[in-house]
């Protein structure tokens, strides 16, 4: 495998094997790394590397996939104890512990 760093600055992201998917270039002899770094296999066209390097260059790492829910830490004990895995009192007694407020 043939490694090489293409931008040290730019992160990738959650969605980038989406990203590649969608552009016929999943399966292909690569890796990569969430710091920016890939590994072309030396079998793998320079076609192919500058179209997986030009889906990089379009991708923005803070994206999220579709499917991602982001719940804050109240959102979350309320479902804990909605379905029954924690008793209101206590999550009330540890907020109050902590100096918490709702």
């Amino acid at each position: 495998m043939q490694a090489f760093l293409t931008n040290p600055n730019a992160l990738i992201g959650p969605t980038f094997a989406n990203e590649l998917k969608a552009a016929g270039l999943d399966g292909l002899p690569f890796s990569w790394g969430e710091d920016g770094q890939f590994c072309f296999d030396p079998s793998l066209p320079q076609v192919s590397r500058e179209a997986i390097l030009a889906v990089y260059a379009a991708h923005d790492p803070k994206k999220q996939p579709p499917n991602v829910i982001t719940l804050t830490t109240d959102e979350v004990l309320n479902l804990l104890v909605t379905i029954g895995v924690l008793k209101q009192k206590d999550v009330d007694d540890a907020k109050t512990a902590k100096g918490a407020t709702t």
